[in-house]
């Protein structure tokens, strides 16, 4: 744990099995023009091969970084959440950013531009936009298209295009596009009182996480510039087979009502009902092709009570119908 008191951000990295990619991340982290970091990457149980393959990397890298490693070599993995909040306690700068092994920032000053903006306005959350590549193309310009609340907010003077954000403009976008802890920065205090990550979620963290953030914030800031690149899967077919996604969608699901039985603004306890009723309506379409009728009209008519409109009411009836045929 660094008790230097002129470091000013922690960034947080978890990782396992991936020598071969999280070179990249940390050599984006190296090169932000903010020097005051620390980087914590946390192992969550990789193989002998890979440990071998990351002790090479750290020999080469400056008393920022820390590899805090696994117990031993294949260990049974925690989570990316559980990953995550190990980093978060093994750190103590007054900010906190984070980003994944298999993605990197490609904007030099996103720490810079964060922590200015923060330390100017006073604002506890800043996002930044981010954007897809796969296959050595960008895929995904922008991560939060046909969004103008989000880019309603006045610019904050010497910025490089930061905005002030409002609660309702972040909860309104987070139904379509939500921020990916690769682009947030954050007030450890805010982090820390948010109840960090959910550790019971291990697929859809993230989702979970943001929301929470967006909800417990006091002011929020937004980059419209992307500064990370996410690591899309390389390849057209997806590996998701339907049972995959059934489950997914049930944890995902989940995470959407633990945010809205916390949540204290009424505009995130509805973004994350209304998720919810969507999810539902996905595994009602999803079992229904399995041929679990009854099944699929119970989820339709649970996405329905989650958050009610004419349009729910209709694809319930559909399934309803069907199950009785």
């Amino acid at each position: 744990m660094s008790d230097n008191p002129s470091i000013k951000v922690s960034v947080i990295v978890a990782t396992r099995n991936r020598s071969d990619l999280l070179p990249r991340c940390l050599a984006a982290i190296e090169k932000q023009t903010l020097r005051q970091w620390e980087c914590v990457v946390v192992d969550d149980g990789s193989s002998a091969e890979h440990l071998a393959q990351y002790e090479s990397i750290f020999s080469q890298l400056d008393g920022r970084f820390r590899w805090l490693r696994p117990p031993g070599p294949a260990c049974p993995g925690t989570s990316p959440a559980a990953g995550r909040n190990r980093g978060i306690r093994a750190t103590t700068a007054p900010i906190v950013a984070f980003c994944d092994d298999d993605d990197w920032w490609i904007a030099d000053d996103h720490l810079e531009q964060a922590v200015r903006c923060m330390e100017k306005t006073g604002a506890d959350l800043y996002i930044g936009n981010m954007r897809g590549e796969g296959d050595g193309k960008v895929k995904i310009p922008e991560w939060f298209p046909d969004s103008p609340w989000l880019r309603a907010g006045p610019f904050i003077e010497g910025s490089d295009g930061v905005r002030s954000v409002t609660p309702e403009a972040l909860a309104r976008t987070m139904r379509h596009h939500y921020p990916h802890p690769n682009c947030i920065v954050a007030k450890r205090s805010l982090v820390e009182g948010a109840g960090m990550f959910w550790e019971k979620q291990r697929h859809g963290e993230d989702m979970e996480f943001s929301l929470r953030m967006g909800d417990a914030a006091e002011s929020i800031l937004f980059r419209d510039k992307p500064v990370v690149a996410f690591g899309l899967p390389t390849g057209k077919k997806s590996s998701f087979h339907d049972s995959t996604r059934i489950d997914h969608r049930l944890v995902v699901a989940m995470g959407m009502l633990h945010v809205a039985s916390l949540a204290r603004r009424r505009c995130f306890r509805k973004t994350a009902l209304s998720i919810h009723a969507h999810l539902n309506q996905e595994l009602a379409n999803l079992v229904s092709k399995e041929g679990r009728r009854k099944t699929a009209a119970g989820f339709a008519f649970r996405g329905w009570v989650s958050y009610p409109t004419a349009g729910g009411f209709v694809r319930w009836i559909k399934h309803a119908a069907a199950a009785v045929r």
